[in-house]
């Protein structure tokens, strides 16, 4: 009984340190590909950039929204905001209501231009019909700049993907 609860306890041990291994190497790739996103400068002016970041759809987007296209509208000089989508939910009598919503902001920087892509969702809570409060967050999305990066400059968007994959493997 006892040589169970140890192999038991060692598998555990196990899968826990494999658990958090990849969780790591997650963090440290999406930590260098920041890094490298805000050192890059796309080399050309932003009004051509521009053009394309609505163009630019990454790979889980499709699961996000099911199927239901989005549409990109302006929301202020060189910043543009997706469609919302709402989902509802119950749970313990509670409701939460969750709006998701893709934003993209570009600007000018050194002879070129630089674009940033969030996911931004807001889960509102309700008891009883009353709001219990508001939760906001927002996610870079450094998949959908690479992207874009890769439609001016492929070889860029390469290097940086090496980067991200080179800090992932230092943390195994």
């Amino acid at each position: 009984m006892l040589r169970r609860h140890f192999l038991f306890a060692v598998a555990a041990c196990f899968v826990c340190a494999t658990g958090c291994a990849a969780i790591r190497q997650n963090f440290a790739r999406e930590a260098a590909l920041e890094r490298e996103l805000d050192a890059y400068v796309i080399p050309k002016p932003l009004p051509e950039v521009w053009g394309g970041v609505t163009s630019v759809s990454g790979p889980h987007d499709t699961l996000l929204w099911q199927g239901v296209s989005f549409t990109w509208e302006d929301d202020g000089p060189w910043k543009k905001r997706t469609s919302r989508r709402t989902d509802k939910s119950k749970s313990l009598g509670d409701e939460q209501v969750e709006v998701t919503w893709f934003e993209c902001e570009g600007r000018p920087a050194r002879g070129g231009a630089q674009v940033r892509y969030s996911k931004v969702v807001e889960r509102t809570t309700y008891r009883n019909g009353q709001s219990l409060g508001t939760e906001k967050r927002s996610e870079r999305r450094t998949d959908l700049e690479l992207e874009l990066i890769r439609e001016f400059d492929p070889a860029a968007a390469d290097r940086i993907v090496a980067k991200g994959e080179a800090a992932a493997r230092a943390e195994r």
